[in-house]
């Protein structure tokens, strides 16, 4: 339905990114414990974010509640970073791609599907090139270890053209790269590390 009507598409993205922000605002959603001198922390915390995952941070060096979180869950802080989804399920020590899964966010490949474009970096550039792909009704993959948008996702204002080409007005929308590319029929895998490049490093 997105793909076929783009006006309700966007709207509908736009809701969904504007509900998240603000879960993200009032630190709701998923919680990650760990250590702030963790490099795995600092990981979590950087795909949390980059992925507008509304999240809040339990530090194991200086905020008690973090100990009545492993407490409860009855794991070690030597097992941390763990991520405690919403639902209440234990994540302990995740890659991103654990994460996304459980986020719900991300997809793969369909299985046996040939795509006519595969995209490595959802960056500005990949990002560009997958929406490009897709309008001209090419099937996309696109591939990123990380997040959909890089320095666009984490810019406060994006003025893009490429609204014109679908017919749509410009934007200053921060997630309007983002909605665009999620809601122009191509497939996203992210995060998805390519095949033959190293995957994200687990703890340990």
């Amino acid at each position: 339905m997105i793909s076929q009507d783009q006006g309700l598409g966007q709207g509908i993205i736009r809701t969904v990114f504007a509900r998240r922000q603000w879960l993200m605002k009032m630190q709701t959603g998923l919680r990650i414990v760990g250590s702030r001198s963790s490099p795995h922390t600092r990981r979590l915390l950087e795909f949390a974010v980059r992925n507008r995952l509304p999240h809040a941070w339990l530090d194991t060096d200086t905020d008690p509640a973090a100990a009545v979180v492993l407490a409860r869950h009855h794991t070690p802080a030597s097992l941390t970073p763990v991520v405690v989804m919403r639902g209440g399920e234990l994540l302990r020590q995740p890659s991103n791609a654990e994460l996304a899964r459980a986020a719900g966010i991300g997809t793969g490949p369909a299985a046996g599907k040939t795509y006519d474009v595969a995209i490595i970096g959802a960056g500005p550039a990949g990002l560009a090139a997958a929406v490009y792909g897709a309008l001209e009704g090419l099937s996309t993959a696109l591939v990123d270890a990380l997040a959909v948008g890089g320095q666009i996702g984490t810019t406060s204002t994006s003025r893009t053209t490429w609204a014109s080409r679908s017919g749509s007005a410009a934007t200053s929308s921060p997630s309007a790269p983002t909605s665009k590319c999620c809601g122009s029929g191509r497939q996203s895998c992210c995060p998805s590390p390519p095949p033959g490049c190293p995957a994200t490093p687990r703890p340990g």
